[in-house]
């Protein structure tokens, strides 16, 4: 790794654990819950990166609909927790409201990430489509 590479690979986590310390601190959480809000990210952007090596992003144009379902509702179910986790108090009366909310977003992201994905894949299909004959190229 060069040099660019391991700066970035620090400085844009530690950014973003300022960023949701900040926003936590903005809301009113205690020193527990922020801190607590702060470890989430670290361990957000490395579930993320172990949920691409198992889908890995240079096969992304060639994997099945229902592969590009289950990778879209695994990567949105894992936005809509940290964002529900960051965003709600940590009691125990908001349990089902926090459930229902991940559920919801987890919905509402993946239906959005699949249609971009099929708008995507239509329009590479339509570039590339040489057809059966060679008046077509």
């Amino acid at each position: 790794m060069n040099r660019t590479a391991i700066v970035r690979a620090y400085a844009i986590p530690l950014a973003l654990m300022v960023l949701v310390g900040l926003v936590a601190a903005s809301m009113g959480d205690g020193a527990v819950n922020i801190a607590r809000k702060i470890c989430l990210v670290p361990m957000f952007l490395l579930a993320m990166r172990g949920l691409r090596s198992f889908f890995p992003e240079a096969k992304d144009e060639s994997r099945s609909l229902l592969t590009h379902l289950e990778f879209q509702l695994l990567a949105s179910g894992l936005m809509a927790i940290f964002v529900v986790l960051l965003a709600t108090p940590g009691n125990t009366e908001a349990f089902w409201k926090m459930a229902r909310l991940v559920v919801s977003m987890t919905l509402a992201l993946t239906a959005v990430n699949m249609a971009l994905f099929w708008w995507n894949r239509r329009k590479h299909l339509q570039r590339h489509d040489t057809g059966p004959n060679l008046t077509n190229l």
